[in-house]
């Protein structure tokens, strides 16, 4: 029957370990010290607690699969010289420390074996060296002068190439049309001078045809 258990307590506990320590967060400990379980199969918590460096317990329940973040509402781990247990029923499951953590902005990491002090990755997978969680350059940080004038060259090189075609765009002369309304107003002039000349004609042949009239009166007479 203690031989069934060892197994089963180590079938179950072999699939769980610790994954992340946040002993020593921005600004108070208390409520944002944290530490991070990482299981690829479904475990049971039950029986199962966390032991710091100083022998104080924080027990554990539920069930997970993945990620489980375990966050402390009382100060639980120290600064410098930390042991963090994982035990169940008084036998160890995982344990990581002692280390000394005095990177606020950083995290204590299990990375393939080893731990190591990276970005904080809560409930995500690990900030590890080549992987695709691996921290981003700061965008802070200043850039070494070498790059600094290499960039600045190109930035310059750009603005001289835009300077040089702004340069060599032809000018486009505006051609200005004539207005379609003084045209219309002079076709409009040449149709009254036309009506006007028939006119003249038509009053001039009127007064011919009455000059005949009178001259054929007075001869009859």
């Amino acid at each position: 029957m203690v031989f069934l258990f060892i197994i089963i307590l180590t079938n179950n506990s072999s699939a769980l370990r610790l994954n992340e320590v946040e002993s020593n967060p921005e600004g108070q400990d208390a409520g944002f010290e944290w530490v991070e379980l990482y299981s690829q199969e479904i475990v049971s918590l039950e029986e199962y607690y966390l032991e710091n460096g100083d022998g104080g317990v924080y027990n554990l329940s539920g069930s997970f699969s993945g990620f489980f973040v375990v966050l402390f509402s009382k100060q639980f781990l120290d600064n410098s010289n930390e042991t963090v247990y994982l035990k169940n029923n008084g036998q160890t499951v995982d344990t990581v420390g002692p280390f000394r953590d005095n990177k606020k902005e950083r995290t204590y990491n299990f990375c393939e074996d080893i731990w190591i002090f990276a970005t904080s990755t809560n409930n995500e997978a690990n900030s590890c060296p080549g992987s695709s969680q691996s921290p981003t350059p700061n965008q802070n940080e200043e850039t070494p002068p070498e790059e600094q004038r290499a960039v600045n060259a190109e930035e310059n090189q750009a603005n001289l190439s835009i300077q040089i075609l702004k340069q060599e765009q032809p000018k486009i002369e505006k051609i200005i049309l004539g207005n379609p309304v003084t045209s219309e107003k002079s076709f409009e002039g040449e149709i009254t001078k036309t009506y006007r000349t028939r006119i003249g004609v038509v009053y001039f042949f009127m007064a011919l045809c009455v000059l005949l009239v009178i001259l054929i009166a007075l001869r009859k007479l």
